[in-house]
């Protein structure tokens, strides 16, 4: 890999501010919907959940522990729990689990 000087380094930082990648706006939308199904079908004493909550930083711990398949697989498996709760609660909506086992 090169070196960058800092001054290219920052301008791409301020790039990808302005743009950026493809994973992250999909990361970022999913965030977003999953924030709108858990705010919108919460219960009253639970309290209202923020996009940052269901995003993951790419340099924080999580990410770290991601790198450890173990760790990874059980991130993996708090966001389907997440996810089914928020759907589950949908009017409406049946949620069928074709793998129960994947969500032990």
């Amino acid at each position: 890999m090169e070196e960058v000087d800092s001054l290219t380094f920052a301008r791409w930082m301020v790039f990808n501010r302005i743009d950026p990648e493809p994973l992250q706006r999909a990361d970022y939308r999913h965030a977003q919907l999953m924030t709108l199904l858990w705010n919108v079908n919460r219960s009253t004493e639970s309290s209202p959940k923020a996009v940052a909550d269901f995003l993951l930083d790419p340099w924080g711990p999580e990410m770290e522990a991601a790198l450890d398949s173990k760790r990874a697989a059980e991130l993996q498996k708090r966001n389907h729990k997440m996810l089914l709760a928020g759907l589950s609660q949908i009017p409406g909506v049946r949620v069928v689990i074709n793998k129960p086992e994947l969500l032990k």
